[in-house]
């Protein structure tokens, strides 16, 4: 754990590279999804941590298979030509519709994708502004520098969304596909884990595009164009649950 300090650039707790470096420091799908993103889902509570970690489990391997089914099909083809092979209208239009809100980027059924250009642009300057300032080689380790800066933010977005795509496409994938019985099912049925599609997405677009970090250090990396004080915060819940 590194030692708390002012980040004097923009007035806030935790310079971003040093978020950055914590993050990218975990590297297991499983931690992510079973300690983060699962626990966010509203059923979550109710299941016991061993089937969750199955269900968690399950997830990752359909998001990263899905990632290699889509390798096999279009071989080394961009992300752009898959989405125009696959009939998916990509749009760079997506931008903030209410005060205080932030969407990086949608899926919208059946076949469209909006990104915001506009915070995808700001992340890929940060980022070069940092390694021109070598504030980013300082503090990452070998090789993860390179790594961060090789992937488009635009891809990884889109990357993510096209995983959602395909789940509206093959409702038998298991992210989309699995419901859980809860009390209330009586009521409403067996209910859909949403979780589950987002840890799918997130180890689909890790798989796909070559990175060996997870997906949710972009959410850091954006959140911090949009507000740093709103980056700190996400950064410190993510440490709680994974560091500790």
């Amino acid at each position: 754990m590194s030692v708390r300090k002012t980040d004097e650039r923009q007035g806030v707790e935790y310079p971003l590279e040093e978020m950055l470096r914590e993050l990218m420091a975990v590297q297991d799908d499983m931690t992510w999804a079973l300690h983060y993103i699962f626990p966010a889902d509203p059923v979550a509570g109710a299941i016991p941590e061993e089937h969750a970690a199955r269900l968690c489990r399950e997830a990752c391997l359909c998001g990263r298979g899905q990632a290699q089914e889509v390798k096999r099909r279009f071989g080394e083809a961009g992300l752009g030509e898959i989405c125009h092979a696959e009939k998916i209208h990509v749009s760079w239009d997506l931008e903030d519709e209410a005060v205080g809100s932030v969407r990086f980027a949608e899926y919208i059924e059946p076949s469209q994708i909006r990104i915001n250009r506009t915070c995808a642009e700001r992340a890929e300057r940060l980022l070069q502004e940092l390694g021109e300032k070598q504030e980013l080689g300082e503090v990452l380790e070998p090789g993860k520098e390179q790594e961060l800066k090789k992937h488009r933010i635009s891809d990884v977005l889109l990357a993510h969304e096209y995983y959602h795509c395909l789940e509206y496409r093959n409702p038998g994938l298991f992210t989309v596909a699995y419901r859980q019985k809860t009390g209330r099912a009586a009521l409403f049925g067996p209910a859909r884990l949403l979780a589950l599609r987002e840890i799918g997405a997130g180890a689909f677009a890790a798989e796909l595009l070559g990175y060996s970090y997870h997906s949710s250090v972009y959410d850091v990396l954006l959140m911090y164009c949009v507000s740093p004080e709103k980056a700190c915060k996400l950064y410190e819940r993510m440490r709680g649950v994974l560091l500790g």
